[in-house]
């Protein structure tokens, strides 16, 4: 079964949605046999930030309104994390960075690793706060998921794969997405949001006798 999943590697509701996923993925395939492709597709939520980043406490409070209302809406993503055994350390979260590169590191992944390559970015972002805008910190992941440096470093670097990333945004403006998580699943079935893992387990079953 071939599943799309448009996302960034900066929204915090696209992990909960990715695990969530991923979690009824592995149920449905213990079940039934049946194995799954991810085709992940680049999104950006704030296209607008430079590339060194923003400071994310300023881009929450001017998202939210005010301190208040930032702090709350994190911890909501907390509590909402916490469930599926996902941890938010958004206190050690200084920047906010334009996410093109990471998305071009997963581009650049083999299909095999991608899934690994994904989990590995959003845990370095939010539990360990790195800003996963920077080439070093995206060369020290690739090294963790067994790639060489230097080649992720060039891949970072290729145009290439910046138009690859920049084919899924126009694709994604061409049908209309505007808000992620957004997971399509086999060419029709359309899901947008955080759904829980049981709502992509019916997902499943409604595309397989429909």
């Amino acid at each position: 079964m071939d599943i799309e999943v448009y996302h960034d590697l900066t929204c915090p509701w696209c992990r909960i949605g990715h695990k969530n996923l991923k979690d009824a993925m592995q149920e449905w395939t213990e079940q039934s046999g049946e194995p799954f492709e991810i085709k992940y597709r680049s999104y950006m939520l704030y296209p607008e930030i430079p590339p060194r980043g923003v400071l994310f406490m300023d881009m929450m409070v001017r998202k939210m309104g005010n301190m208040s209302r930032a702090y709350q809406a994190l911890e909501q993503i907390s509590r909402a994390g916490a469930p599926v055994g996902l941890k938010f350390k958004f206190d050690r979260i200084e920047w906010l960075p334009n996410t093109m590169a990471p998305h071009m590191l997963l581009k650049w992944t083999d299909p095999g690793k991608k899934t690994e390559m994904a989990e590995k970015l959003y845990q370095a972002y939010f539990e360990q706060g790195h800003n996963i805008g920077d080439m070093d910190v995206l060369t020290g992941i690739a090294e963790s998921v067994g790639y060489d440096a230097n080649e992720a470093r060039e891949a970072l670097l290729d145009e290439r794969i910046r138009h690859e990333v920049e084919k899924d945004l126009e694709r994604a403006g061409n049908s209309g997405i505007q808000s992620i998580p957004f997971f399509i699943i086999q060419g029709r079935l359309a899901m947008a949001g955080a759904h829980p893992k049981d709502n992509f387990l019916r997902a499943f079953q409604e595309v397989k006798v429909s």
